[in-house]
């Protein structure tokens, strides 16, 4: 004869259904939650690419601007992009950028507008 012991703590089979469709429930709470997560992030992703185009676009306008303010105020023509390739070559920007604000590296740099024939130069970094 056997001996019957009864365990208590064991879940019924309606009670393990129940945890399993409040498991399920929850993982699905997660992936929306998920989801939703990602999605803000992407928006918040293209808004910030849509800012740094908006930016990158009027970067692109301020030397056209301030290049038309100065012919206008002086009086004197002035030297576009397109001639400062003509010019100083296609890297002339970068050749700019990296002598800063050292003004013999900028004079050294900008010596073919001189042999030009141009007598003043304006330049402006960031």
């Amino acid at each position: 004869m056997y001996d019957c012991v009864h365990v208590r703590g064991l879940p019924s089979a309606r009670a393990r259904a129940r945890l399993a469709r409040d498991l399920r429930g929850a993982r699905a709470r997660r992936r929306t939650r998920e989801a939703a997560r990602r999605a803000r992030i992407a928006a918040r992703r293209k808004r910030h690419r849509t800012d740094r185009r908006k930016r990158l676009a009027e970067a692109q306008q301020a030397p056209a601007i301030v290049e038309n303010i100065l012919g206008l105020v002086s009086g004197q023509d002035i030297v576009g992009h397109e001639q400062l390739v003509k010019l100083l070559g296609n890297a002339y920007m970068v050749d700019l950028f990296r002598c800063g604000d050292q003004m013999a590296c900028l004079v050294a740099h900008l010596k073919p507008l001189q042999q030009a024939g141009y007598r003043t130069a304006v330049y402006g970094s960031y």
